[in-house]
């Protein structure tokens, strides 16, 4: 819980509820997929440490596939009990800015578009930035995301 509060991605889940959400047809269990980093040192010796490398899909009780992080960012700011989520923005290797999201509360708002489902989400969030490049600016930085 403590590290879900720190930095949200997918929300902690109680064996209960998993055991239910497996069972439910209309349920899907998101868990994350977690790796072993052996780049991680700790006084000079290797330290491997585990990270989180995406997140698996399990859908009437079949495992449905996995999604890398970099491709389901968006998902951080669906969850209700997200409380606290870092948005790095890069241009190629390097970082320009960090804003630590917060308050996150989103809509979504289904609706027919041709005959087909589509959805309307709606995002609002308050956010700090403890990291800014020192070449850039607030419009800059609006030109970026």
């Amino acid at each position: 819980m403590r590290s879900y509060e720190q930095s949200s991605n997918i929300a902690p889940l109680y064996l209960y509820k998993f055991i239910w959400k497996w069972k439910e047809k209309a349920e899907t269990v998101l868990l994350p997929n977690l790796e072993i980093s052996p780049d991680w040192t700790s006084n000079n010796k290797p330290s491997p440490n585990i990270s989180m490398s995406g997140i698996c899909f399990l859908h009437n009780e079949h495992f449905r596939g996995c999604l890398k992080s970099k491709n389901i960012l968006g998902i951080r700011c669906l969850e209700k009990k997200t409380e606290r989520t870092p948005l790095v923005i890069k241009e190629e290797n390097t970082v320009l800015a960090v804003i630590v999201m917060n308050k996150i509360k989103s809509s979504i708002h289904p609706k027919m578009k041709h005959g087909k489902p589509v959805f309307d989400i709606k995002v609002s969030m308050q956010g700090t930035l403890p990291e800014l490049s020192s070449n850039l600016n607030r419009k800059s930085l609006s030109l970026k995301r």
